[in-house]
C-alpha cells in the first residue's frame, strides 16, 4: 500500500499562496482602515467649519452695522488685523464715522411695564448689543464675544469707546468658535453697491490628527451678502 503525501515543493508553493493572499487582504484592509479615518477626519472639519459660518452669519449678516472691518472704508477707528466687530440695533450717526447711535428709542427699565403697549413693550427691552471675533494667532484659535452696550440714559456712544470697551470684556469673557485656524479674515470686496455688500469671509484650518497621518490643511472662502444699516 502506497502513502501519498505532499511534496516540499507542493508545501512551500500552497504556503506561497497563501502568504500572498493575506498581505493581499492585510493590504485592502489598511487601505480601508485609512479611508475610513480620512472620511471622519474630513466630517469633523466640516462640521465645524459649518457650525463656524453659521456663527459668522448669524452675527454679522443679521447685524446692523459692521464697525471692523468696515471701520477702514468709512474713515472709522482703525481695525485690528485680527480683530472684527459688528453690533445691532445701532448705527452709525449720519456724517460721524465715530459715532453710533441706538436705532431703538428706549431701554428696559425698571418700570418698563407701566401704561405700555405690548408693542411698546417689546420695543423698549431691546438693547443695542456687539459682537467680537478675534484670532489669537498664538494659539490658532478663533475667539467671539458679545455684550450689550448703551444704558437707559444713553442714546449714542463712540466707535473708539465702544471697541476699546469690547476688547476690555472679551479678555475675560471669550469663548472658542473655531479652533486650529492658521489664518481667518472678513473683508468686503468692492462690488460697487453699499447698500448690499458682500462679506468675504476666508481662513485656513490646519488639523493634527497625528498617527502618522499628514497634517489636513483647508483654505475656506464664502461670500455673505450683508445688508447695511441706514
Amino acid at each position: 500500500m502506497t502513502k501519498k503525501g505532499f511534496t516540499l515543493m507542493e508545501l512551500l508553493v500552497s504556503i506561497f499562496i497563501t502568504g500572498m493572499v493575506m498581505l493581499s487582504l492585510v493590504a485592502m484592509w489598511k487601505t480601508s482602515s485609512n479611508q475610513t479615518a480620512l472620511a471622519q477626519r474630513q466630517s469633523i472639519i466640516k462640521n465645524e467649519n459649518t457650525i463656524f459660518l453659521r456663527k459668522i452669519y448669524a452675527d454679522f449678516v443679521s447685524a446692523s452695522e459692521i464697525i471692523c472691518p468696515w471701520g477702514y472704508s468709512k474713515g472709522g477707528i482703525p481695525c485690528n488685523n485680527n480683530t472684527y466687530i459688528a453690533v445691532k440695533e445701532a448705527v452709525l450717526k449720519p456724517g460721524d464715522a465715530d459715532t453710533l447711535m441706538r436705532i431703538t428709542k428706549k431701554a428696559c427699565s425698571n418700570n418698563w411695564a407701566n401704561n405700555e403697549t405690548l408693542s411698546n413693550m417689546a420695543a423698549r427691552c431691546i438693547k443695542p448689543s456687539y459682537v467680537v471675533y478675534t484670532l489669537d494667532e498664538t494659539t490658532h484659535m478663533v475667539y467671539r464675544c458679545s455684550n450689550n452696550f448703551l444704558t437707559e440714559s444713553d442714546s449714542t456712544i463712540s466707535v473708539s469707546t465702544l471697541a476699546n470697551n469690547a476688547r476690555t470684556y472679551c479678555e475675560t469673557h471669550k469663548e472658542i468658535v473655531m479652533p486650529y485656524v492658521a489664518d481667518f479674515s472678513l473683508s468686503v470686496p468692492p462690488i460697487g453697491n453699499s447698500k448690499s455688500p458682500e462679506l468675504l469671509v476666508e481662513y485656513t484650518v490646519v488639523r493634527d490628527f497625528g498617527e502618522g497621518i499628514p497634517p489636513f490643511l483647508y483654505k475656506f472662502k464664502r461670500y455673505l451678502t450683508k445688508k447695511r444699516g441706514a
